[in-house]
């Protein structure tokens, strides 16, 4: 799912259209579904969001589905879940394109389609991570993608870095080298963050407070002696209940 995240997930181009039929060619990856909303009534629903300007599209033309650079790919892939609506409409013999989404996806016109004149791939997903906003609120899962998704991105410069088959200019290999540097430091606070959300189990602690396992295993036994044998087996009960579920 990364790895497609990088490119476009769909595109789209405009094959005939004239006032009898119209017929658009679809490229969608394999886990993408095509819907028609007039044959699913579920998609009929109309989006509060703000939408976007449309595009005017005719037969030859096209376009390309893109998640928007900079934004987290957990973002992106909830709103890929819950299905992307797209309108196509006829405008004075020429279609428009309206897309119900305004944030997190996007639809880029093939001939204003950059992407793959903007410097190499591994360059450009590096530079989107280091401009991603960082969310201060991420839960572990979320926290550990990011991760990954560094992981996977450093590999990647470093093969860069490595190759000695092109003779790359001195400035961007010290930009390459500048930018594993900044994912590395980012790396480590997203580390530092992984760790205190899988340590801190009370903000009133401190993440570096030393375990207190042995007087916890102490006070859970006084309280089973205090307690009678009926609410004992009762948490026991409740318990069991909970490891079967």
């Amino acid at each position: 799912m990364l790895e497609a995240l990088n490119g476009h997930l769909g595109e789209f181009v405009i094959v005939e259209h004239s006032e009898l039929s119209t017929a658009i060619l679809a490229r969608l990856h394999p886990y993408i579904q095509l819907i028609d909303s007039a044959a699913d009534p579920r998609l009929t629903l109309t989006s509060n969001v703000d939408k976007p300007p449309s595009l005017r599209r005719s037969v030859g033309q096209g376009w390309r589905l893109f998640s928007e650079l900079g934004r987290s790919p957990i973002l992106c892939l909830q709103l890929l879940r819950q299905g992307i609506r797209i309108d196509i409409d006829n405008c004075d013999g020429q279609l428009c394109v309206t897309p119900h989404i305004h944030h997190g996806w996007q639809l880029v016109a093939l001939e204003n389609d950059m992407r793959l004149f903007t410097g190499q791939k591994e360059l450009r997903r590096a530079k989107a991570l280091l401009n991603r906003a960082n969310d201060y609120n991420a839960n572990t899962e979320q926290l550990l993608l990011e991760l990954s998704e560094i992981d996977m991105v450093c590999a990647d410069l470093g093969l860069m870095l490595q190759d000695h088959t092109n003779n790359r200019p001195n400035e961007q290999l010290k930009q390459i080298a500048s930018i594993d540097a900044q994912l590395q430091r980012k790396k480590q606070w997203l580390s530092q963050q992984y760790q205190q959300a899988m340590e801190r189990n009370n903000w009133q602690y401190s993440a570096n407070q030393p375990g207190c396992d042995e007087s916890l295993y102490r006070k859970l036994e006084y309280y089973q002696l205090l307690s009678t044998p009926e609410m004992n087996a009762m948490v026991e009960n409740l318990l069991l209940d909970e490891k079967n579920s």
